[in-house]
This record gives structure tokens, sequence and C-alpha cells, in this order.
């Protein structure tokens, strides 16, 4: 390989690590969003999904999913 083939895949290896750091931290800032209350005590979120979707540059289906992930969801579950 040339100098600039294995320039070229270490600058791949590089941006996928990257964009895999960033996903990590949008979905702190997510996790954070949904933990956030109106008040303390308040167990009313301070933020929609839509506001939090918003906020964070992504689709409010992408928060849900977040929110589910980390068991922080607001449906609550129907028991059939």
């Amino acid at each position: 390989m040339s100098k600039t083939h294995v320039r070229l895949s270490k600058l791949e290896k590089d941006v996928a690590e990257l964009k895999q750091r960033v996903s990590t931290i949008e979905e702190r800032s997510i996790v954070d969003d949904l933990t956030k209350e109106k008040f303390p005590g308040a167990n009313k979120p301070l933020y929609t999904y839509e506001e939090i979707a918003v906020k964070n540059s992504t689709s409010s289906a992408s928060v849900s999913r977040v929110a589910e992930k980390h068991g922080l969801s607001r449906r609550a579950l129907k028991t059939v």
C-alpha cells in the first residue's frame, strides 16, 4: 500500500471514531434533558420530546428510542 492509502485508511478510522464519540455525547445530552424536571420533586418533565429533538438537532423518534433504551420512556406500558 502506498503512503496515501495508509493515510486515508487512518483518516477513515479517525472519522468513524469521532462519529461514535459525537453520537455518545448527543445521547448523553438527550438523557440529561429527559431527566430534567420543571422543579425538584415535580415529577413533570421540563422538556417535551419535540423540544429535546429540536435542541439536539434530531427527530422526536430518536429521542423516543433513546428514552426507551435508558428506561426513561414517558409512555405507560399497556398490560394485556
